[in-house]
């Protein structure tokens, strides 16, 4: 196929007619595969065509035509082999260049498409004159805060956030400069400051951050008054202190002391929702969870939990899960009171509140927290429960109705109904979500 052909079919993905989109599509990714891609790769007369393409791709940005040829990018790089000569042969390197600019840019849903191909390509072995090059084009794209877009920062101690950092601190002067400019952010950009302090958390999980930086944490956190960066401040301290004991002996004392004091006196519900979200982050520590248990009472908690506001409500019914979920968790140190307040909230028809009750409820009954008590109480609603709740909160009704029916405590009778109740599946008749399903 010539420049021509592929720029025509490029074209053609915008077409207004669905049919035509749909046969263009498999008609590129066809011409664009990796039987066909390696081949055309190899020979200089395809190989023009092909970054003639890339080219016009990216000046033109069509996120059909870039999705296309991002899915077999990843294909093609994904396999060691073929990976490894592919841009072996990519002299100028248009195809790392290619990559690093679609992740760059502002469709979130190309970043992430693309991000997976870069994962791909960072496995890969090259020569070191290669290497080095690919990492001069990661400082020149990255050198402000899209450098956040490298990082999955839903999962801060993901595999693959390790390899990005790793890469980055090899080939690359990103993370010295991001740690400088997170420092001056606090001065200069508050803006710049939200996004540097996500990424400064996933770094903290590999080195020790720089002590300027702490101590601009530290004292935003110290503020008599919560500031602007309160919120942000205490949502790097989750990151680093996440499943993370080696960060928790460092620095977690002082950290968790004050979420503690903040959640007392605030009243914003973003600070809160954060100071909570640190607090449960410090119990997947066996330093964490200690500190915690001397700085956090019951009734603090319990406050939380009796709110008015849905918030507070959410936020410490969230707490109380990671509390119960800790792999530390001594349940001498839950108290009954908290489990009966939470209990209360399955009457509620907020579906993120309800959504979070049951889920304390099967965090209760999964780790045999009140085996004398808790049991029955649920095991008597399910039996008589109805069917008119989300599919959501009755995934979590039937997960727990399945670990009560082998529970040794509560009666055959009992039993037999849940069993019965968990038959019913997630869609029973009449059940609210029923009427969206296919009717064949």
């Amino acid at each position: 196929m010539n420049e021509k052909d592929l720029s025509s079919l490029a074209v053609l993905l915008s077409s207004e007619k669905l049919t035509q989109r749909l046969e263009t599509a498999s008609m590129l990714r066809q011409a664009l595969s990796p039987e066909n891609l390696l081949p055309a790769w190899r020979d200089p007369a395809q190989a023009a065509v092909l970054r003639g393409l890339l080219s016009e791709a990216q000046s033109v940005g069509n996120p059909d035509v870039l999705t296309i040829i991002g899915e077999s990018l990843e294909k093609v790089l994904s396999d060691k082999t073929s990976g490894e000569e592919f841009i072996n042969l990519d002299e100028e390197l248009l195809v790392p260049n290619f990559v690093l600019n679609a992740i760059a840019d502002d469709d979130l849903g190309l970043n992430t498409l693309f991000r997976r191909v870069f994962m791909a390509l960072v496995e890969l072995t090259f020569t070191e004159s290669i290497t080095k090059r690919i990492g001069e084009m990661l400082d020149r794209i990255y050198d402000s805060e899209k450098v956040l877009r490298l990082f999955d920062c839903d999962a801060a101690e993901s595999e693959e956030n390790s390899q990005v950092y790793r890469y980055l601190r090899t080939n690359t002067h990103l993370i010295d400069s991001l740690t400088s400019a997170t420092i001056r952010a606090f001065d200069e950009d508050p803006l710049l400051l939200v996004n540097y302090l996500v990424v400064c958390g996933i770094i903290s999980r590999h080195e020790s951050l720089p002590d300027l930086l702490l101590h601009k944490i530290q004292e935003s956190l110290d503020s008599p008054v919560e500031d602007l960066f309160t919120a942000f401040v205490c949502r790097f301290c989750s990151i680093a202190l996440f499943h993370h004991e080696g960060n928790a002996q460092r620095l977690a004392d002082p950290w968790v002391r004050r979420a503690v004091e903040i959640s007392d006196r605030s009243s914003d519900e973003g600070t809160l929702d954060a100071v909570f979200d640190l607090m449960g982050s410090s119990c997947t520590t066996a330093t964490g969870w200690n500190l915690l248990m001397n700085y956090l009472t019951s009734d603090r908690l319990l406050s939380r939990l009796c709110s008015s506001s849905k918030s507070q409500r959410l936020s410490a019914l969230r707490l109380l899960n990671a509390l119960l979920s800790s792999p530390y968790m001594d349940p001498g140190s839950i108290s009954p009171c908290l489990l009966n307040e939470a209990w209360k909230l399955h009457t509620t028809y907020d579906e993120e509140v309800l959504q979070a009750a049951w889920q304390v409820s099967l965090s209760t009954v999964r780790h045999r927290i009140l085996q004398d008590q808790m049991p029955f109480i649920y095991a008597s609603f399910l039996c008589g429960a109805r069917s008119e709740v989300s599919p959501g909160v009755r995934e979590l009704q039937l997960q727990v109705a399945r670990l009560l029916a082998n529970c040794p405590n509560l009666p055959d009778p009992m039993k037999l109904s849940l069993v019965q109740f968990s038959r019913k599946g997630l869609y029973p008749p009449g059940s609210d979500g029923v009427a969206d399903l296919r009717k064949d």
